[in-house]
């Protein structure tokens, strides 16, 4: 789907800004039905820039930018200090406790901590 959306030109959010939702996962809204589309930041030589962005839809076509909805000030690991590498983000529904998971590659700059990372929602957003 995230294949034919960028190939049939809807690339740009509202704004007219290019998406950043690189390594992307979109959900159906359990309660609404809209679409939030999940994906990784413009890569960029720092890595406290990197983190997991997020857009909103009703109908497909016209996508939101919400912003930010995991950055590097949200992670914290007891023994590894940042910036880390937040990438490939995937929501789910957990319907027996209401809330949204958020799964995803966390790991140290030079990739060498490998760790699947988790955080809580009560909202997609």
């Amino acid at each position: 789907m995230i294949f034919c959306l960028l190939i049939c030109g809807l690339s740009n959010d509202t704004d007219g800004k290019f998406i950043q939702a690189h390594a992307t996962a979109i959900l159906i809204d359990p309660i609404d039905k809209s679409y939030w589309w999940y994906g990784e930041s413009l890569k960029t030589a720092t890595l406290s820039d990197h983190d997991i962005h997020c857009y909103h839809s009703k109908d497909l076509i016209n996508w939101i930018n919400i912003g930010q909805v995991l950055g590097q000030k949200q992670v914290f690991i007891k023994d590894l200090s940042g910036p880390y590498v937040i990438e490939r983000a995937k929501v789910v529904w957990n319907n027996k406790t209401k809330l949204f998971v958020m799964w995803f590659h966390l790991d140290s700059y030079d990739y060498k901590y490998r760790y699947v990372g988790v955080a809580i929602s009560p909202i997609p957003n």
